[in-house]
C-alpha cells in the first residue's frame, strides 16, 4: 500500500512540474519558484491551486494538453474542479 501511495505522489509531482514547465516562459519567476517549493514539500494541492490562480490572474493562454494535465492531476488528488475550470476561458490550440 505504501508503495502505491509513493507512486501516486511521484506521478502527481511529475505532472505538476510538467505544468510548471509549460508556463516557464509566461508566469512570473516568483510564482514558478513558489509552486516548485510547494511541490518539493509535498503540498501538491496548494501547488496546483497556486498555478491555476496565477495563470488565470495573469490571463495566460493555456494549451489544451496542459489543461488536460492540470485536470488529470486535480482529479488524482480528488480536488474540486473549481480549481481548474476557470482556465477553460484561456484555452488555445497547441
Amino acid at each position: 500500500m505504501f508503495s502505491l501511495f509513493k507512486r501516486r505522489e511521484k506521478i502527481i509531482a511529475k505532472q505538476l512540474r510538467a505544468v510548471l514547465a509549460a508556463f516557464s516562459e509566461t508566469l512570473p519567476q516568483a510564482n514558478l519558484d513558489f509552486a516548485e517549493d510547494l511541490i518539493h514539500h509535498g503540498e501538491f494541492g496548494e501547488a496546483l491551486d497556486t498555478i491555476c490562480t496565477q495563470v488565470y490572474e495573469h490571463d495566460i493562454p493555456v494549451a489544451i494538453g496542459t489543461y488536460r494535465t492540470i485536470e488529470d492531476c486535480g482529479q488524482r488528488m480528488e480536488m474540486s474542479a473549481s480549481c481548474w475550470l476557470p482556465l477553460k476561458e484561456l484555452l488555445v490550440d497547441g
